[in-house]
């Protein structure tokens, strides 16, 4: 890299955590964005001012490489809503060793409160023949949530049997206080009986989660086009006609027949209409109590229990051990931000990866998986903290907390440069021949080395010592530059363990400096990847192994 460009790029590598507020300034009630970026593996801790609820919304990772040392960043989202007028002070918040600058909300106007919506006149003012042909439902699990709660959301829209048409699109929701998640692209279908009339009906699911208390009301949306057949009204009436009503004829075979001709009764007719099925519902959403609100509460609703995962006894120096908890019951599982064991002063910590498995369509049951990779430092009793998680229970209207204590853990063995399996032995390839030329000069080299074990025996131990210390060294080259050629062909065909793999077994063959930058990187790089099961990108594995090969091999510059 250009001395230039690394100067210049030198300050993103460091990296720090930075924060920031969009919009700075907001209606009461209304919703505004909290973004918190950081590399030091460890999560915001966030205390709201009273007035103030911070919600978080998510969180995601990436990896970046400046001069051939890797950082991985994780961007915490939160929405923070204040009920009040005001200026609103956020932060310090503490993000691991890292200290966030402080934050200033402004909070003016009039208060926001939920839209409402009527219902939407067809398109064709008149063509659309009476409700019951169709109509649209919305029901929902709870409507008298509290901040943060999941709940379950189904609209329907209702077809009569003897109407056809077209539902455009899923459901359009007016909900701008609520955060929806799981809206199905495509509707179940089934055939039902409603009194007696039979209907088809479709059905999407999703889940609303409000993000301040309030009354609202929730809208759905869904625009058709409707078919059916009508009768038209009769021209006239004609001596045909009469004769057709009196009850001599109105049973017989001949008016049947008759009924449909032209210029008598009238016609079946093909009718059409684009129409928008509206449903709605009423919300009261309240906040979780302040009262008994415990520390370690990051604004996750629900019926949970968890639970930790068993842990291994015993460790070595460097070699990452993965803790794994679990939160499972119903709830908001996507949006749920569990922080997981900071770094201490003897084991180094990476941010948890959630995994979450739905049971039901609008994802409000189910599971959620925290794994987390923790790296002992040193030998000796390595005794994590215990992990505090909470979360408020609507059901029960109290809090929740459950503690998390890993079983001690042995710590043994010193510092390794990676504790990684053996490179594989590659699978074996078709014999090649060797050209007349090649295999002529082999065989010309045969009496050479045959004198020089002839001299080496003669003079024993002064050359014997000699040709060993030659033989050694010359193989010692051969394995380098066989392992060097094996992790540029495995880079170069993506294979991200087999790269890995040869890169960790060339680094030990070199007895590399492990503090060089190209070599640290790619080492923390393999035990992120082989340990964590988590892939670098193909980019990023390409500088990694350039890094690895300049700090094992400098190019020569003029």
């Amino acid at each position: 890299m250009h001395p230039l460009l690394l100067a210049l790029t030198a300050p993103l590598a460091l990296g720090a955590t930075e924060v920031r507020l969009e919009p700075s300034t907001v209606a009461p009630g209304q919703p505004a964005a909290l973004v918190v970026t950081t590399d030091t593996g460890a999560a915001p801790r966030l205390d709201p001012p009273p007035g103030v609820r911070i919600v978080g919304t998510g969180q995601s990772h990436r990896v970046q490489i400046f001069g051939g040392v890797a950082q991985q960043h994780t961007t915490w989202t939160y929405r923070i809503v204040a009920d009040h007028e005001g200026t609103v002070r956020l932060g310090p918040f503490r993000v691991g060793p890292d200290r966030t600058p402080e934050l200033v909300l402004e909070v003016q106007g009039a208060p926001v409160t939920g839209p409402t919506t009527g219902r939407a006149a067809p398109a064709q003012p008149g063509a659309f023949a009476g409700t019951d042909r169709a109509y649209a439902r919305l029901w929902l699990g709870d409507t008298t949530p509290v901040v943060g709660q999941a709940i379950p959301l189904t609209v329907s829209a209702f077809l009569r049997g003897d109407t056809g048409g077209t539902i455009e699109g899923a459901p359009q929701l007016d909900a701008p206080d609520f955060v929806v998640e799981g809206l199905d692209e495509q509707p179940t279908r089934k055939e039902v009986d409603v009194d007696g009339v039979p209907y088809t009906r479709f059905t999407w699911t999703a889940s609303l989660t409000p993000v301040r208390q309030g009354d609202f009301h929730i809208a759905a949306t869904l625009p058709a086009t409707l078919q059916w057949v009508e009768r038209g009204p009769s021209r006239r009436r004609s001596l045909l006609d009469e004769m057709l009503d009196d009850p001599f004829f109105s049973g017989s075979f001949a008016s049947s027949m008759l009924r449909g001709v032209p210029g008598g009764l009238g016609e079946p007719q093909l009718q059409s209409a684009h129409v928008e099925l509206d449903a709605s519902a009423k919300l009261a959403v309240t906040s979780p109590p302040v009262a008994g609100r415990p520390t370690s509460f990051r604004g996750s609703v629900g019926t949970f229990a968890a639970r930790l995962e068993p842990t291994p006894r015993d460790a070595r120096v460097g070699e990452p051990i993965e803790l794994t908890f679990v939160l499972e019951g119903e709830g908001n599982l996507d949006a749920m931000d569990e922080p997981g064991w900071d770094g201490g002063a003897r084991w180094d910590a990476y941010p948890p990866e959630k995994r979450v498995e739905a049971t039901n369509r609008s994802r409000t049951k189910g599971s959620a998986t925290y794994r987390q990779l923790v790296v002992p430092r040193d030998a000796g009793p390595l005794d994590l903290p215990a992990l505090e998680v909470s979360w408020f229970d609507p059901t029960a209207g109290a809090y929740r907390t459950s503690l998390l204590k890993p079983d001690p853990i042995e710590v043994v063995g010193a510092p390794a440069v990676a504790a990684v399996a053996p490179v594989q032995p590659a699978a074996p390839s078709e014999p090649r021949r060797l050209p007349w030329s090649a295999r002529r000069g082999v065989l010309g080299a045969v009496p050479a080395v045959w004198a020089l074990v002839l001299l080496a025996w003669a003079v024993r131990d002064r050359s014997a010592g000699w040709i060993v210390a030659a033989s050694g060294a010359v193989g010692r080259r051969l394995r380098l530059s066989t392992l060097r050629r094996r992790l540029v062909r495995a880079a170069s065909r993506q294979d991200v363990e087999g790269a890995l793999r040869t890169g960790v077994t060339l680094v030990e063959a070199a007895g590399a400096d492990p503090a060089r930058p190209g070599v640290r990187a790619f080492v923390q790089e393999a035990d992120r990847a082989l340990y964590g099961r988590l892939s670098p990108e193909p980019d990023a594995l390409a500088d990694l192994v350039r890094g690895l090969l300049d700090d094992l091999e400098p190019r020569r510059t003029p």
